[in-house]
């Protein structure tokens, strides 16, 4: 087996700066798997690299700090809010005749009520979906989101509570080397993997794989994590019916901005949501994760920007406000130092579920075994999968490929 890597090195967006030592990991990536598999084949790369940590996630919201998950965390928030939050959710809980919710706008009205939908859960929702709520469906939802009983938000009100009801709770990350470690446990493991080979057309007729440099390859069998509308358009062949599903899908795409700031302990949560005017919907703080992933005294930052052809990015213009709101929210002071500031765009971020979702992807993803081209991961895919559900994707695409021989 061959594998072939468009770029020119491992991994993507798990990478460190080495002029800085600091830790310029995007997206929000840490290690909880309960699956059997999954945790034997981490530890199988990590080598005793991890180390667990208890969540502790933020939320920014009406000028205020206040712990993650607002739902049983509104201890600090204005008492309006709160009085609206537990009426409207009291309200949404005893609703008779109550219809089955079939888009996430309903979801949140149907569960939590209008005082949260309107002053947390919608707002975070546009800004990180980059669409109206009432467009994406709720299969993606799953244990995403804690469903909280009314005393368990009645307590989070009246005083501030220390107990953990995050969709995660604990988790482990490497000490070491950040996720970056991960990719490179893999490629310790294999000698096959040919970078620099990006895919540029797919003869599905002759199973002949062509690359950017001129090179081809004959393929028996493919397993492919490419997105699937780009997928599509390197397959000349593929029929118009599949090439308009693939059309259908849609997605957002996020910009990080790694900045490192001579001070540690920049913040006091690992995390942080934010659904207000701020550019940004979450920053982490990889220093807090591990003291390995900023030098001593300095702190490492990473922010996301959402953004979509529905929500364009005006790249220019979101950093001058990130850093303005960045001070504004008390993250920097004005004595901080900039020590190393970066910006990284990934095109495919999360997928935006929506009623054409599903059957547009079983449509392309049986086009392309019908064609022994087997896709795996969360855009191979076109799912929501998290790290584990990821490597159970690759797990399951690697089992069908031996079966079909």
């Amino acid at each position: 087996m061959r594998y072939s890597k468009a770029r020119p090195r491992p991994g993507v967006y798990a990478v460190r700066s080495g002029k800085k030592a600091l830790s310029l990991i995007t997206g929000h990536t840490f290690i909880s798997a309960k699956n059997e598999y999954v945790r034997k084949f981490i530890n199988r790369l990590q080598k005793g690299n991890l180390h667990e940590l208890k969540s502790h996630a933020g939320q920014y919201s009406f000028d205020r700090y206040l712990q993650f998950p607002y739902t049983v965390n509104m201890h600090g928030a204005p008492v309006e809010v709160i009085k609206e939050c537990i009426s409207g959710y009291v309200e949404a809980i005893h609703k008779k005749n109550k219809k089955k919710p079939r888009t996430y706008h309903d979801w949140c009205l149907y569960n939590f009520g209008k005082g949260y939908a309107k002053h947390f859960m919608f707002p975070y929702a546009n800004k990180v979906w980059t669409v109206n709520p009432k467009r994406m469906t709720v299969d993606w939802i799953g244990k995403r989101i804690i469903l909280p009983s009314l005393e368990q938000i009645l307590e989070g009100a009246l005083h501030k509570s220390d107990k953990l009801m995050n969709y995660i709770t604990t988790f482990e990350y490497p000490v070491k080397d950040g996720m970056s470690s991960m990719i490179s446990g893999l490629t310790k493991r294999t000698n096959k993997i040919n970078y620099n080979k990006k895919v540029t057309n797919i003869d599905i007729k002759n199973k002949k794989i062509t690359f950017q440099d001129g090179t081809s390859s004959y393929y028996e069998k493919v397993i492919s994590t490419i997105a699937l509308p780009d997928m599509l358009k390197i397959i000349p062949d593929a029929p118009s019916s599949v090439r308009e599903a693939a059309k259908r899908l849609i997605h957002n795409s996020l910009l990080y901005v790694n900045i490192g700031v001579d001070r540690p302990n920049i913040s006091k949560f690992q995390w942080i949501y934010f659904d207000g005017d701020e550019p940004f919907n979450r920053i982490h703080f990889p220093s807090n994760l591990s003291r390995h992933n900023a030098p001593k005294g300095a702190s490492a930052i990473n922010i996301e920007i959402a953004y979509s052809r529905f929500r364009p990015l005006h790249k220019e213009r979101a950093l001058d406000q990130t850093m303005k709101k960045l001070k504004s929210t008390g993250i920097l002071k004005p004595s901080d130092k900039i020590l190393f500031q970066n910006n990284i765009e990934q095109k495919y971020a999360y997928v935006i579920f929506d009623k054409y979702r599903q059957a547009s992807v079983n449509i392309i993803r049986n086009f392309l075994w019908k064609h022994d081209i087997k896709t795996s991961g969360r855009f191979g895919e076109w799912d929501y999968l998290w790290m584990d559900q990821s490597i159970m994707s690759g797990k399951r695409a690697a089992e069908a490929v031996q079966e079909k021989r």
